[in-house]
């Protein structure tokens, strides 16, 4: 499971990390506006062309190979700006060191929303070194070239109205759409109203940020299914165009599953389903806090099956486990308002009763409660007859916290058990003291028992001998 949730935990850095990796790749990625100016150039290209990637935006090839590539260049660049049609051929170029060297380059168009050819997006690998391994090569470039339509991110670019110029193949196979519908559309066409309304506030308010941004972000998919992303986002400006938005989103819905039963299993029971003491506790805060603010009294029970040890050890642990949850469904079913409940531990549970004004509402309550779940249970036949201790502590006077207050009703419980057991008892400051005395016997005897083998010990280590059994006796 821990491997999992890292793999997991590591999802949305794919997106911040994807900018790195086109900046970092060791081929040239590139976009060009219609008369050949470079809008956007990678590290691989700065190394190329010996220059800064960022001196390299607003210039043409012109400025950095020979007359006679630049003429070869701008051929092939017209080509996919007349056709709208992906090119790939292979370039030799002389670079600015004099050197020759060839590239395995794919060209994409890029559009507006009206279908219109705004420029194009290039990758080149230099193969130069790598002629003999062509194969190896080819894969490689098919692998660049899917970068921008079949990588595992949705990738999409939007105008500053919300319509799609352009939609990767994860895009696509998320909404069940082909590419010509989605073009020049909105996502108030394409996604529900509440989703849609969403995604346009998130890509409004980036447009009017200026600045990436990540955000997350739901639509539902062709399967009818939820799908949750982490999505990072950017406005981007296209030469002769209005600003636009580009989009790398990653799926975390798994992430968010992931997340919610860790966080159910934190704070649930697994045997009953019930809260355990955690989530019981912080409720409890909360139920106390209300209490204070509204001048009312809120009662604790804690409730346990006497003599569950017996059954456990006579009966198996199946029988155990049955009548541990049967028990947590009567108190459900109750028929007394209770406010929160859980399985403490072991047999042990507890609950509040908010709604009970006066110690005699409470222990009317209590003992209405308590003959519930009396009954028999038929976990095993014949049914098993059960007994229930409880103890009471009342918010105010007998704490004002959850750890107070659950730690006073469970010494009300135990006196309800050392008492006779199937009764209940509430909390008072004379039961207090006696715990507080029996937890100092406790405390005496444990020390005197340490001091006692320590004393054994160091005779053994010393040679002295034990008693034999008969001057023991």
């Amino acid at each position: 499971m821990r491997k999992t949730a890292r793999a997991a935990s590591a999802a949305p850095e794919q997106l911040d990390s994807l900018w790195t990796l086109i900046d970092n790749l060791d081929a040239c990625f590139y976009v060009k506006d219609l008369d050949g100016r470079y809008r956007f150039a990678n590290r691989a290209l700065g190394v190329a062309f010996d220059a800064d990637p960022a001196d390299i935006v607003g210039r043409t090839d012109a400025d950095f190979v020979d007359v006679e590539a630049c003429d070869m260049l701008l051929v092939s660049d017209r080509e996919v700006f007349a056709s709208g049609a992906r090119l790939e051929r292979d370039e030799e170029l002389c670079m600015p060191d004099g050197a020759h060297r060839v590239f395995r380059t794919v060209k994409l168009p890029l559009f507006d929303a009206a279908r219109r050819v705004t420029g194009l997006c290039g990758i080149s690998t230099d193969v130069t070194e790598q002629q003999r391994a062509v194969e190896k090569l080819i894969e490689r470039n098919t692998l660049l070239d899917t970068i921008l339509s079949n990588v595992e991110i949705s990738i999409y670019m939007k105008d500053i109205e919300g319509r799609y110029l352009y939609a990767n193949g994860q895009v696509l196979k998320l909404l069940g759409l082909k590419l010509e519908d989605m073009l020049g559309r909105t996502d108030n066409e394409i996604l529900p109203p509440e989703q849609a309304r969403q995604v346009i506030e998130n890509d409004r308010a980036v447009m009017a940020g200026g600045a990436r941004s990540g955000i997350e972000e739901s639509v539902f998919g062709v399967d009818g299914r939820k799908h949750h992303f982490w999505s990072r986002k950017m406005p981007l400006q296209l030469p002769g165009q209005p600003t636009c938005l580009i989009g790398f989103s990653t799926e975390i819905t798994e992430l968010r599953g992931l997340r919610k039963r860790i966080e159910h299993d934190r704070i649930t029971d697994s045997l009953t389903g019930l809260a355990n003491r955690v989530m019981f506790e912080s409720a409890l805060d909360e139920q106390l806090l209300m209490a204070r603010l509204g001048n009312t009294r809120l009662a604790v029970v804690m409730v346990d099956l006497d003599q569950f040890k017996y059954i456990n050890n006579n009966f198996g642990q199946a029988v155990g486990d049955g009548l541990i949850q049967a028990v947590g469904t009567r108190l459900q079913q109750c028929g007394v308002s209770i406010g929160s409940l859980a399985r403490l531990s072991g047999d042990e549970f507890g609950f509040t009763l908010p709604q009970a004004d006066t110690v005699e509402e409470v222990a009317c309550q209590v003992e209405q409660i308590r003959a519930f779940l009396s009954q028999p249970y038929a976990v095993q036949e014949p049914p098993l007859h059960l007994t229930f201790s409880a103890g009471i502590a009342l918010s105010g006077e007998d704490g004002s916290s959850a750890d107070a207050l659950l730690s006073r009703a469970e010494a009300a419980m135990y006196s309800a058990k050392d008492n006779g057991r199937d009764q209940y008892r509430f909390y008072s400051r004379q039961l207090g003291s006696t715990v507080a005395e029996r937890v100092a016997l406790e405390r005496d005897l444990r020390a005197a028992w340490v001091r006692a083998n320590s004393r054994c010990t160091t005779s053994r280590r010393c040679g002295a001998t034990a008693p034999s059994p008969a001057s023991r006796r």
